[in-house]
């Protein structure tokens, strides 16, 4: 808990000035910048934790790369919604990764 209010204290600020310009740009459509600040950072901690556990055991579960693979492009259509951008947008999966999978 400690650990993630840390990282909201220090992350929190210039992502909120991010997402404040992305609206005025008119690059994302969101009302609340601060309270989707810390839902994407509080979603990204939780899935983190989630995707280290599965890496640690890749080599007894291969499979896990997969599982991988699908929370992070959950968390990219989630952080893409809540932004009010089309689907896409986003690459947080990159093409060299996504091709290593099988």
């Amino acid at each position: 808990h400690r650990y993630t209010e840390k990282i909201l204290e220090i992350i929190k600020p210039p992502f909120i000035l991010i997402l404040q310009q992305g609206v005025k740009e008119g690059l994302f459509v969101i009302n609340h910048p601060e309270e989707t600040a810390e839902l994407i950072i509080r979603l990204g901690n939780i899935y983190r934790t989630k995707i280290a556990v599965l890496s640690l055991t890749l080599n007894d579960n291969p499979n896990n790369l997969l599982k991988i693979q699908g929370i992070i492009e959950f968390m990219q259509d989630t952080v893409e919604r809540l932004l009010g951008v089309h689907s896409g947008t986003l690459n947080i999966i990159s093409h060299s990764f996504q091709s290593g999978i099988k």
